[in-house]
């Protein structure tokens, strides 16, 4: 192998690694997307059930209210209307809706989610599988650059 070519393969593997880098970033932000839709989904879940629940016991005026997102903290409090929600419908937007629309809302919302999250996922397995050829096309020029300076040492 001339220096040329030697040359030419290094200046390959440096573009390759660069592009890798550069894909690994980009995968990290699609993972960080899955992530928080996936989040999202599940809060979205969690206000849905919990709207099943108020209308199957809305006799029950009593409730624990979470103070945060994780259960650390509660309190008791009274509600004192059971039929009706207060859904954010976007931007800032709430509106107070009877729990069958609410729920409604939140069903349309949810299915905007998992298309969002199929989306997402689908640009992961692209992005992964060009990651993964890269990869390959590195190891190839690696592999052909060390052969060629073992050969260099046993010839000189």
């Amino acid at each position: 192998m001339s220096i040329e070519d030697r040359k030419k393969l290094e200046e390959a593997i440096n573009e390759i690694t660069a592009q890798l880098n550069e894909l690994r970033e980009a995968i990290q932000m699609v993972q960080n997307r899955i992530a928080a839709i996936s989040s999202e989904l599940n809060e979205l879940r969690l206000a849905f059930e919990t709207l099943n629940t108020i209308e199957k016991y809305g006799g029950q005026r009593e409730a624990l209210l979470a103070l945060d997102r994780r259960g650390y903290a509660y309190i008791r409090a009274n509600i004192t209307v059971s039929d009706r929600a207060i859904v954010h419908i976007g931007q800032d937007i709430y509106v107070s809706l009877p729990l069958d629309k609410a729920k409604s809302v939140l069903s349309m919302r949810e299915r905007d989610l998992l298309s969002a999250l199929r989306e997402a996922e689908a640009e992961f397995r692209k992005l992964n599988d060009i990651y993964t050829q890269l990869q390959k096309k590195l190891q190839e020029y690696v592999t052909a650059l060390t052969q060629q300076q073992q050969s260099q040492h046993t010839a000189g």
